[in-house]
């Protein structure tokens, strides 16, 4: 726990100074608004396909392929990028983050009574918070060492901690009972018939006049 905790600290700081580190190693405005711009319609995309895959593959599995993915990559490449290509990459490898979130609720959420989930959820929230508090610390340690040697070993402190995290946290955990069941279902469909159940499923939950209001309120919180 303490360990995801400091992860996700070191997480806060990375994506807060990121614009800049990007400047520092020489990269143009233009070239950081574009990879954002690209790593975000990925992640759009990569969030559309997250519950036909974590079905067929499971919560826990998804959960330690996906973190290697979308986390420990990007970081080895954040911390020795120096131009617009390397960052790209690690930008798209990291819009599969879309899918190890969705994977980290369900693994969370699932068989936990329904009168503990709004503890669970608030639990997190507050990790979360203390996350943020973390780049006011980190602001000295740039100014004493550089923006780019900062981040550069920031990076590489991430990478080690959130792997040794990933692989540590994937012996801990066991699969849900949901997941099983989930599994069982999609093993005798074909990705395209997991992905047509998905959207069937979607079209099924927007008859509901609650759901379409949830619904609205996260798009509007994304936007």
């Amino acid at each position: 726990l303490l360990l995801n905790l400091f992860s996700g600290a070191l997480a806060s700081i990375l994506f807060f100074y990121a614009a800049l580190y990007m400047q520092g190693v020489g990269l143009a405005a233009p070239q950081i608004g574009l990879i954002a711009s690209l790593a975000a319609v990925s992640g759009l995309l990569t969030q559309a396909m997250a519950a036909p895959v974590i079905n067929r593959m499971g919560r826990k599995r998804s959960l330690l392929v996906f973190s290697l993915l979308c986390w420990s990559v990007p970081l080895f490449l954040w911390m020795l990028a120096n131009g617009f290509t390397v960052f790209l990459l690690a930008a798209l490898f990291f819009s599969i983050s879309k899918i190890t979130a969705i994977a980290w609720y369900c693994v969370v959420t699932e068989g936990v009574p329904e009168r503990q989930k709004a503890k669970v959820f608030g639990i997190m929230f507050i990790f979360g918070s203390i996350g943020g508090l973390a780049t006011l610390l980190a602001g000295p340690v740039m100014g004493r060492f550089g923006l780019v040697p900062a981040m550069r070993a920031l990076y590489g402190l991430a990478f080690v901690l959130m792997t040794g995290m990933f692989i540590f946290r994937h012996g801990l955990l066991t699969e849900s009972e949901a997941g099983i069941e989930q599994q069982r279902r999609h093993d005798s469909l074909s990705l395209v018939a997991s992905v047509l159940h998905h959207i069937e499923t979607v079209r099924q939950n927007l008859a509901n006049r609650e759901f379409r209001a949830l619904t609205a309120v996260f798009v509007l919180f994304a936007f």
